[in-house]
């Protein structure tokens, strides 16, 4: 009985903690949307943290930047691939 009551009390805590989250009215008003105009030279910073690394550090490049690096990323992955599949199992 006791673990029952535990039980419904901990759903009811947690479906009213999901609903204060969902009609938070502070998060919406902190989403800004982006300039109109965008001349190519904005710094768009992200934190990157790679495999080892205890703490993300700070990566600064423009948009037309990290569409490079996006494709340079995607090329890369798409190479390991092919070579993967191209290989014979020894």
């Amino acid at each position: 009985m006791r673990i029952t009551r535990l039980a419904f009390a901990s759903g009811l805590a947690l479906s009213f903690s999901t609903a204060a989250f969902a009609a938070d009215p502070q998060t919406a008003a902190a989403v800004q949307p982006a300039p109109a105009t965008d001349d190519g030279s904005t710094l768009i910073c992200h934190l990157v943290s790679h495999e080892g690394t205890v703490l993300p550090g700070r990566v600064c490049l423009t948009k037309a930047g990290w569409e490079r690096a996006r494709r340079l990323t995607q090329q890369t992955i798409s190479e390991i691939q092919v070579r993967s599949f191209s290989r014979p199992v020894k």
